[in-house]
């Protein structure tokens, strides 16, 4: 028998939700919000967000050099990118094809998974 799963919105109670991490200050939280709602939330700090500027890890260009399962000056393994990766896209962020993962997503990434595992 098959099990299917509603997200419903933690703001308005609609159905159709996504979970989306939003972060302010140093804290990252996890919301179940509409397209609608999250799009009203964007627009909130759309004026913010023009003035910002992205926030980079500090660091280098990996050196490189030989064939290595991690990637990344934070040497992350090859598995764990693909995890984050899959992850991110499955939830609504943006995802690079290649270079850095974003802080942003590898930190909502580390607390949706510990949430649940």
């Amino acid at each position: 028998m098959a099990t299917t799963v509603m997200v419903v919105s933690d703001v308005s109670g609609e159905p159709g939700a996504r979970t989306r991490v939003i972060t302010v200050g140093d804290k990252a939280y996890e919301v179940d919000l509409t397209d609608a709602e999250f799009a009203q939330y964007e627009a909130l700090v759309a004026p913010y967000v023009a003035v910002g500027r992205r926030v980079t890890r500090a660091g280098g260009a990996p050196t490189g050099g030989h064939a290595s399962p991690v990637t990344g000056t934070d040497r992350r393994p090859r598995s764990e990118v693909a995890a984050i990766k899959a992850w991110g896209e499955a939830n609504g962020w943006t995802v690079p094809k290649r270079g850095r993962l974003g802080a942003a997503l590898v930190e909502a990434y580390r607390q949706a998974t510990f949430r649940a595992g």
